[in-house]
């Protein structure tokens, strides 16, 4: 238990990155076209673990059709509507809504994994979101913004839940590492052509430090 919260930690450290890098990126690039970028790096490291791991399994093709569906909704539209939303929205905000993740996911839970929604976690998610909005809004409502950028963010945050959902029930039959491999290609291959038709000019940056974020 002490290594798997401990990689949590660590995913929740990455996680929190993500609204400040987003919102220095977008400046200079397409949302879409970042998106593309993002996922093609992840998917190079992905694919140079899985050659170093010898690791590359087949999928069955029952779960094609889930795979496909976590490719474009849990990763292609979550990333997409998470960097749509920051061209606008402050990341103290997004921060707040991205945070009532866990509600949602709860909820997804009981009514797909038949888990049990207990009072205790209900309540500790309130308190985890009050939390939340005393640390990054420092008790003042005033720093808190409301735009239509927060319309992309909830959306984001939806996807998000339902992306760890989708990911428990196929995780049950195909390990994690698998997941993640074919779900970021098909996510990948579908921000292709939209980097095209969505970001209209494209944006790309040609400052160095930008591409190091």
């Amino acid at each position: 238990m002490l290594k798997a919260y401990a990689w949590l930690t660590f995913c929740v450290i990455v996680w929190g990155s993500n609204f400040v890098f987003g919102k220095i990126l977008v400046q200079d690039f397409s949302p879409t076209l970042l998106t593309m970028l993002r996922l093609l790096f992840i998917v190079l490291f992905l694919l140079g673990l899985f050659s170093y791991k010898k690791h590359f399994k087949r999928v069955n093709k029952s779960d094609l059709l889930a795979i496909f569906l976590l490719g474009v909704i849990g990763v292609f539209i979550n990333q997409w509507s998470f960097f749509v939303g920051l061209q606008t929205a402050d990341p103290t905000t997004s921060a707040l809504i991205l945070a009532t993740t866990p509600i949602i996911t709860s909820v997804l839970a009981a009514i797909f994994l038949k888990e049990k929604l207990t009072l205790s976690m209900m309540i500790g998610s309130i308190v985890a979101i009050i939390g939340i909005y005393l640390v990054v809004a420092n008790g003042d409502l005033s720093s808190l913004h409301v735009d239509k950028g927060l319309f992309w963010i909830v959306i984001t945050m939806i996807t998000f839940a339902i992306m760890i959902i989708m990911t428990r029930l196929l995780s049950h039959r195909i390990d994690p590492l698998t997941i993640t491999l074919y779900s970021n290609v098909v996510g990948l291959i579908v921000a292709i052509p939209f980097t095209f038709i969505l970001d209209k000019p494209l944006k790309v940056s040609t400052n160095m430090s930008d591409w190091c974020f």
